[in-house]
């Protein structure tokens, strides 16, 4: 079982974020409601259509949290799932905060230490199919398309800002993409990541990650990573 440094909560925050954003809606809502049972004419009017929208705004939020709060459930599996599955003396450490000299703070989901390298984690929970275009995604679901930015971009953005601050070329390093969602179909194209389902990513990582340790201590590194801990 590998060691887990440091933990992540993103997710978790998102979800009470758009809690906290559909009770403010809720309040509106309400007083909108009681303005309109209290008053006359075009201020009745102002009241109904204000609490409707707020009502719908309210909605829009929770379904929001739920679809976090899924989010958050998926990845704690996935953190559950790297802990469990990769050798001991390996190490895991969720949500750093990177500051590169080129950019502003760059949040990584979590990294993986292992005696052959570094892999920067980004998870996707996004559900459907799922199509690269460069610095996007389409994510095609119920006959709908939206688009997302890339977490391939993201995972090697973070890779980026986490090889300026480890100052060293000797170390390998490698973006990883983990589709959370059992159901989701990932369109095979060049993305500059690895991307895998989630039953997969543990020995994804071993092989990619299980090469004889060089000029480095696992240990030593995990620990200095701690360091960029939010």
């Amino acid at each position: 079982m590998a060691h887990l440094m440091t933990t992540t909560h993103r997710a978790g925050d998102r979800v009470r974020r758009a809690q906290g954003a559909a009770l403010l809606a809720g309040a509106g809502m309400v007083a909108a409601v009681a303005v309109a049972v209290a008053s006359p004419g075009l201020l009745r009017l102002v009241g109904a259509v204000a609490a409707t929208a707020l009502l719908v705004l309210a909605l829009a939020k929770l379904l929001d949290a739920d679809r976090f709060q899924q989010q958050a459930r998926a990845e704690a599996r996935l953190l559950g799932a790297l802990v469990a599955q990769l050798p001991p003396h390996w190490y895991v450490l969720g949500d750093l905060e990177i500051e590169p000299s080129w950019l502003e703070p760059v949040q990584v989901w979590a990294v993986v230490v292992g005696p052959g390298g570094v892999a920067v984690i980004q998870p996707c929970g996004e559900e459907g199919a799922l199509t690269p275009f460069g610095h996007i995604w389409m994510v095609e679901r119920r006959g709908k398309v939206r688009s997302i930015p890339s977490p391939a971009a993201q995972a090697c953005t973070a890779l980026e800002a986490l090889r300026e601050v480890l100052g060293t070329e000797q170390i390998p390093i490698i973006p990883v993409v983990v589709l959370t969602d059992m159901q989701s179909i990932f369109h095979q194209v060049e993305t500059g990541a690895d991307v895998v389902g989630l039953p997969h990513a543990a020995a994804g990582l071993r092989s990619k990650l299980g090469g004889k340790q060089q000029i480095w201590d696992p240990l030593q590194l995990a620990a200095f990573l701690t360091h960029y801990h939010r």
